[in-house]
């Protein structure tokens, strides 16, 4: 086993947090004020930017045969704290996956179209709706993912919702289907401003966010590299080792999602993405700090369910599987994410999932981590602690080891890290067809 200093320094910290809890930037502000104020004002658009812990991610499938390209609205509206308050809305262009984000409550969940073609949504253009009465009941104070809310929609008998709605329709549209969610790493979608409203406000990036599965150009139907990015982060975080994968074998996909968010409820949607929706084996998955730890909770609900035969390699960076001893800074703050609670020392998630989390058997696991350029002293990679990054319990889990002199975020762009990622890679079964 390796050794590592046994000292930390509280001040090596997740850099977003440090910058969250100590120098409140703007993302902070906005948090704190959503904070502050979600609990005054009686809606429930409110409460769900206060409280992201709290909030459910719906998802389901739009099902209309045969299928055709017209825009489509999955809209969410309650009368629990307003009449007919507008609480999320989901704008695609033909039928496929859609996602909502709830926070507790009773929803109508209805379907409109465009039927006249003008560019607009009207009340009376309503084709579709859950369930006999229309309505969603969502309760509990943990929120997480509740799938497989599919609504059937009938282009020929469009009738009134009841309730006042107009909306233009958006010059772009989402369509969720593997075929169809690509995307250039340079997008503005995978912009810093956009990780950054994922690390302070959840609830704006779900907004804003049409999947949280992406994918590059070539050709899809090689060997999946799924790649996981750390707090703060976004699918460009992986571009310099994403475009050394070797093309004739390997293809990159990207998971994006709002790194606020609570870790287990994350981790949940990807194990959903991979179960149920991803139709390409076997599964390779590579992730940077937190995303290491929100891949360990998927390994080990694959584990418990028994359904982990299709992920072949887990490969981590820099990942705090002891979380980050600054953390606890948040845990007595009372404006803080979910996930800052999550890698805080001793958290119920780490003790759940990192530390006594499963590993299946036929999953080969690798663990690379970074002791820093100048940091060496400190034990760490600048970020990281590596009492943290490689403890013994997850040392024994892995069948390789592998430190780089780089700091945290400097593990992304390194030349030798990318070499030891594509040597490992070699080992990957060839591509069931």
């Amino acid at each position: 086993m390796l050794k590592y200093c046994m000292h930390d320094r509280t001040a090596i910290a997740i850099v977003a947090i440090v910058t969250a809890v100590l120098l409140s930037g703007c993302g902070y502000a906005k948090m704190s004020f959503n904070k502050s104020h979600g609990g005054r004002w009686p809606s429930l658009s409110a409460r769900k930017a206060a409280n992201p812990e709290r909030n459910f991610i719906v998802t389901g499938r739009i099902q209309l045969e045969p299928a055709r390209e017209i825009p489509l609205a999955v809209v969410a509206v309650s009368d629990d704290l307003m009449n007919n308050e507008l609480v999320d809305m989901y704008m695609v262009n033909a039928p496929s996956l859609y996602s909502l984000y709830l926070p507790p409550g009773t929803y109508k969940l209805v379907i409109f179209a465009d039927l006249n073609g003008n560019r607009k949504f009207h009340r009376s253009e309503m084709v579709g709706k859950y369930g006999k009465e229309g309505k969603l009941v969502l309760a509990g104070d943990e929120g997480g993912l509740v799938k497989d809310i599919n609504i059937e929609v009938n282009l020929e008998k469009p009738s009134d919702s009841g309730f006042r709605f107009h909306r233009r329709v958006r010059r772009r549209l989402s369509h969720i289907s593997i075929d169809s969610i690509t995307k250039s790493l340079d997008d503005p979608l995978f912009s810093g401003k956009m990780g950054e409203l994922g690390l302070y406000d959840p609830a704006g990036f779900m907004r804003k966010v049409p999947s949280m599965l992406y994918t590059s150009q070539g050709d899809i139907n090689k060997i999946p590299v799924v790649f996981v990015h750390g707090a703060g982060g976004t699918p460009a975080n992986w571009k310099f080792i994403s475009e050394r994968l070797d093309p004739a074998r390997f293809h990159p996909w990207f998971f994006y999602y709002p790194t606020g968010e609570s870790l287990e409820k994350s981790a949940e949607v990807l194990y959903w993405i991979l179960e149920d929706n991803f139709p390409f084996e076997p599964v390779v998955l590579v992730a940077h700090s937190m995303g290491g730890l929100v891949s360990r909770a998927v390994l080990d609900m694959y584990a418990r369910e028994r359904r982990s035969d299709y992920i072949s390699m887990y490969i981590s960076l820099s990942t705090p599987y002891d979380g980050v001893k600054s953390a606890k800074l948040a845990v007595n703050n009372p404006v803080n994410a979910p996930s800052w609670l999550n890698v805080a020392p001793s958290s119920d998630f780490l003790f759940q999932y990192s530390q006594n989390g499963l590993i299946p058997g036929h999953v080969d696991f690798q663990l690379l981590f970074a002791y820093g350029e100048g940091f060496a002293q400190q034990c760490g990679d600048g970020t990281i602690n590596l009492s943290s990054q490689i403890p013994w319990h997850t040392q024994v889990l892995a069948r390789g080891v592998f430190g780089f002199d780089v700091t945290h975020s400097g593990i992304l762009t390194n030349e030798h890290a990318a070499s030891k990622i594509n040597s490992l890679l070699n080992n990957v079964a060839t591509v069931n067809q």
